[in-house]
């Protein structure tokens, strides 16, 4: 298991129409935001979606499978600290 050295968090503005159950967001969605949000402050390629794959593999998230679909809670997305940290708000 590697330590983390640094944190980073990331507010992620998210739509009403795109959470199921009203909480859950899905996980390829969430993946393409993060995509867009590297452009937008021109970050290197997939930096923060390999921060977002490796503390999803370490289990940092709060992830349920919903109709097959793999997703993480806006509401309480994180389960410990990990190297990029989620804050959601609805717009």
């Amino acid at each position: 298991m590697k330590t983390i050295t640094s944190t980073e968090t990331i507010k992620i503005k998210v739509k009403k129409e795109e959470l199921l159950e009203g909480k859950w967001i899905h996980f390829q969605l969430l993946s393409k935001k993060l995509g867009e949000i590297e452009k937008e402050k021109k970050l290197a390629y997939k930096s923060l979606r390999n921060k977002f794959y490796n503390s999803r593999a370490c289990n940092k998230y709060n992830m349920q499978d919903i109709a097959g679909l793999t997703c993480v809670d806006t509401k309480n997305p994180m389960k410990g600290k990990a190297s990029l940290e989620l804050v959601f708000e609805e717009a």
